[in-house]
C-alpha cells in the first residue's frame, strides 16, 4: 500500500493500544449468495435447524454478533456450524451471509511492518477472536 495508505493502517493499529481494544473484521473476498434463518437453537449448539438457500460448507455467515463458519451441510434443513452457538435463539433470527463479521483482538502487542524500494508498505499482525 501507498504512504497514504498505510498512514490509515498506523493510527488504526496505534487506536487499538496494543491487545487493549477490540476490532470487527471480516473476510472481503469472501463471496456467496447463500441466505438462511434459524428458527430456534440452544447456546452450545454446532447442529442447528435453518431454513436457508445456497449454503455449502466453507461459507461464513453472522448471527446475533457472532461469526461462525459452515462445515458441513447435514441436509436441506440443517447445518452443522463452529464455533458453537454462544447465545440462544429463541425467534427467527436472519443469518447475515452478505458481509459477517467477529469482534477480534490483536493476539500480542507486536505489529509487523515492512517498506520495499518501491515505498510500499506492508502490516501483518495476529489476532484472536474476543470473546
Amino acid at each position: 500500500m501507498t504512504r497514504a495508505q498505510a498512514k490509515e493502517y498506523e493510527a488504526f493499529f496505534a487506536g487499538l493500544r496494543g491487545m487493549g481494544q477490540t476490532f470487527f473484521l471480516g473476510n472481503p473476498l469472501h463471496n456467496t449468495t447463500a441466505t438462511g434463518t434459524i428458527s430456534s437453537a440452544s447456546a452450545g449448539d454446532t447442529l442447528i435447524a435453518i431454513s436457508s438457500s445456497g449454503i455449502v460448507a466453507g461459507d461464513y455467515f453472522e448471527v446475533n454478533g457472532e461469526l461462525h463458519i459452515v462445515t458441513d451441510v447435514a441436509s436441506s434443513s440443517a447445518i452443522t456450524i463452529m464455533p458453537p452457538l454462544r447465545t440462544a435463539i429463541s425467534t427467527v433470527t436472519t443469518m447475515d451471509f452478505a458481509y459477517p463479521l467477529g469482534t477480534w483482538r490483536l493476539a500480542s502487542n507486536e505489529i509487523g511492518w515492512s517498506i520495499n524500494e518501491a515505498s510500499l508498505y506492508g502490516f501483518t499482525f495476529a489476532c484472536v477472536e474476543a470473546i
